[in-house]
């Protein structure tokens, strides 16, 4: 058994949390029931879906229609604009 001071330094050379050290993982919780959903059909994919999923969400990323933010990322790691190769 570690004591917590133990586990707090693993932690933190480890670069994770105490809980992680536990084994443990909260329960993920979405504010937007549509947002809950999206991950939930992202968890459900393989590799081959989620690609799909994620080229859908940057094809619609590009048009000002479907953005709330037009001239700057929607999200920290979202560019504001996707290039695509032709």
């Amino acid at each position: 058994m570690l004591s917590l001071k133990q586990a707090y330094d693993c932690a933190v050379i480890l670069g994770c949390s105490i809980d992680a050290i536990a084994g443990y993982s909260p329960p993920v919780s979405y504010a937007d029931p549509a947002q809950e959903a999206l991950n939930g059909y992202w968890e459900s994919m393989n590799d081959k879906g989620r690609s799909a999923l994620l080229g859908t969400a940057e094809l619609m990323s590009g048009s000002p229609d479907t953005r709330i933010e037009k001239d700057r990322a929607a999200s920290p790691g979202i560019p504001a604009q996707v290039e695509r190769s032709a």
